[in-house]
């Protein structure tokens, strides 16, 4: 009689970290708490308007492809266990953003976007270049519209699609992140290439934010027609969605990924602890949300300059140490092992009789 068990994938050996990616994780968290404790003027506050949270979607679309590389490159069974698993996880942050609600204060959780573009685009690591390219402009003109039709006839949509992290522009981030790894990853050529175009992008970019900040538009209603609605798709607003909003993020994320790369090529002591801090970024992001939303919801002070640098050194320090010993944060780990528990194809048959 055949064995109905079906046979165990061989494991995939473990990935080596590219140091450069996670250090750039780590200027992201470094700049959301910065965001959310020490930014209220100058400079600080230009740099964490929206890049921070830009630059970890990319990242998040980089890590997309990163965890779909064998799948992609064997297919069948195996691409079948790696779309699984990242539909299982993308659940697992949309739960993890429920819980965390409970305790974020005024900080607004992101984990519920990823979670949500993640169950989206698990399929989207296979697709052929051309149609990614195809993909980042329908969903960037995608967002710029659905940001105008918002704005303007304020229909009731699911909170994940408006304001601030709405989910079909930071699928637009997610997939720069899936052409960066298949484009850039491995180049370091088209990395300083693209740096010197990214950077002064993003001055530019961030120049015209600035000045729309400081300027009062008026209301879409009031300004109506077709240059209103142009207006509101071009939407320049950190964390609205609309199209030079996308254009200065991502080229912000991208000059911070190019940069990262270029000069963190190889392990180094003095490098050793962002690389820790961003290789646990999810520990990491979660620990920050949950002590510092209590304490941000019983004082309305402009910033929190002690606590946000506490939380810096402690992001720092903590998992520091804890790369000394394992290889991933405890929240990774419990990640990790959630989606290899769902997505274990050795598991024998079972049936039920029912009396």
């Amino acid at each position: 009689m055949p064995d109905l068990q079906q046979p165990a994938l061989p494991s995939a050996p473990a990935r080596q970290r590219v140091i450069g990616l996670d250090v750039a994780r780590a200027l992201a968290l470094i700049g959301m708490v910065s965001a959310h404790l020490l930014a209220t003027d100058g400079l600080v506050l230009t740099v964490t308007d929206g890049f921070p949270s830009g630059l970890f979607a990319v990242l998040a679309g980089v890590s997309l492809a990163l965890m779909s590389e064998r799948g992609v490159r064997e297919g069948g069974a195996v691409l079948a266990t790696s779309r699984h698993s990242l539909l299982v996880r993308g659940l697992v942050l949309v739960l993890l953003h429920q819980v965390l609600a409970l305790v974020n204060g005024p900080i607004q959780v992101v984990l519920e976007a990823f979670g949500t573009a993640y169950l989206a685009m698990a399929w989207m690591p296979r697709w052929r270049t051309r149609t990614l390219w195809l993909a980042l402009a329908v969903l960037a003109l995608a967002s710029g519209t659905l940001h105008a039709v918002i704005l303007t006839f304020y229909p009731p949509v699911p909170t994940v699609l408006d304001f601030p992290y709405p989910l079909v522009a930071w699928m637009t981030y997610m997939t720069v992140g899936l052409l960066v790894h298949r484009l850039l990853l491995h180049s370091p050529w088209r990395q300083a290439r693209l740096l010197a175009l990214s950077a002064p992008v993003a001055a530019v970019g961030t120049l015209v934010r600035e000045h729309a900040a400081l300027s009062v538009p008026p209301l879409p209603e009031e300004e109506g027609g077709a240059s209103g609605t142009l207006r509101l798709v071009l939407d320049p607003v950190s964390h609205s969605g609309g199209l030079v909003d996308l254009v200065t993020t991502t080229a912000g994320s991208l000059t911070v990924i190019c940069l990262c790369l270029l000069l963190f090529r190889r392990q180094a002591w003095w490098s050793f602890p962002l690389q820790a801090m961003g290789s646990m970024s999810l520990t990491v992001y979660v620990a920050h949300v949950a002590s510092a939303g209590p304490v941000m919801e019983r004082s309305a002070l402009p910033s929190y300059p002690l606590l946000g640098w506490a939380t810096i050194l402690l992001a720092l320090l903590v998992p520091t140490l804890l790369r000394l010993h394992w290889r991933r944060g405890p929240l990774e780990e419990l990640m990790r092992r959630l989606t290899r528990l769902a997505t274990n194809p050795s598991l024998p048959p079972r049936s039920f009789q029912h009396r």
